[in-house]
């Protein structure tokens, strides 16, 4: 979820000149460990994705810093799209991370956009607005669309699951997110972590979906991590085959919770 600095919003075409220039000459590789892969979307259908995207209601972005474990997220958000430009503020609780965008390139984001997950690579020409914390960026050629072959359910806030009492967002048979209110250093990977899932009840809740188990995942790597206002969102995926029994009683829950969203959906 977006955590929102007070700072002002910025007009649009308020950038005539950049406050400071990012050299190009002076910039490093990022060391991201993951090619960008996915349906791609060149130029022209770029650019509309990346329009649309800017009108919706909450247009945040992720910034990708490589880690030595694993990545690290800061929240920026999309202000305008223009022909060559995209105009981004920095809305995360971390401003020291304009030294990435001043040193690095190619620098990667990603946004969620019509239930789907969405990756590009650009370069930060430079500083618009240092009050503001706005930036432009090099409107990128390609956008990479995720190949989803396993559906993410959102668990927070209606379902309240817990690994290793810790609250779980959403979760996949491949993968999941999960909150902490401490920072997990350098450990990179959670071993036969355990994973209440809660009952899942049809809405007049006379009827029971699910009734609500507890199962040991073997092993969860984490991928990448995000600080936000009352501690750190992980995102991990299980690289292992689960027992059988506990690969059964996931599919349940998930089962479940599309057996509540046809009946949430009907109702309406």
């Amino acid at each position: 979820m977006a955590f929102f600095l007070n700072r002002r919003k910025p007009k649009k075409h308020v950038w005539t000149h950049l406050e400071e220039k990012f050299s190009d000459q002076t910039k490093s590789s990022p060391k991201y460990t993951q090619t960008l892969q996915g349906l791609d979307l060149r130029n022209a259908n770029a650019h509309k994705t990346l329009e649309e995207f800017s009108a919706a209601d909450n247009p945040c972005m992720f910034l990708h810093i490589p880690g030595e474990s694993y990545e690290e997220f800061r929240e920026y958000r999309l202000l305008e799209v223009q022909k060559d430009i995209l105009l981004v503020q920095n809305i995360s609780l971390d401003t020291s991370c304009e030294d990435f965008l001043r040193n690095y390139a190619p620098i990667r984001f990603s946004f969620r956009f019509q239930y789907y997950l969405f990756f590009f690579e650009t370069t930060a020409q430079g500083k618009v607005d240092g009050e503001n914390c706005t930036f432009a960026l090099q409107i990128p050629d390609t956008v990479y669309q995720e190949r989803r072959s396993h559906q993410r359910y959102r668990l927070l806030p209606d379902y309240k699951a817990l690994l290793n009492d810790m609250p779980v967002a959403d979760i996949s048979q491949k993968g999941i997110s999960f909150l902490s209110p401490h920072h997990l250093g350098k450990q990179n990977t959670l071993d036969n972590a355990v994973l209440v899932l809660p009952p899942v009840y049809c809405s007049s809740e006379d009827i029971c979906y699910f009734e609500g188990q507890q199962i040991t995942i073997p092993q969860i790597i984490i991928a990448n991590n995000m600080k936000e206002k009352r501690g750190y969102r992980y995102g991990g995926y299980f690289p292992t085959e689960w027992p059988e029994k506990a690969l059964k009683t996931l599919n349940d829950f998930l089962l479940a919770l599309r057996k509540k969203a046809r009946e949430d959906a009907e109702n309406v």
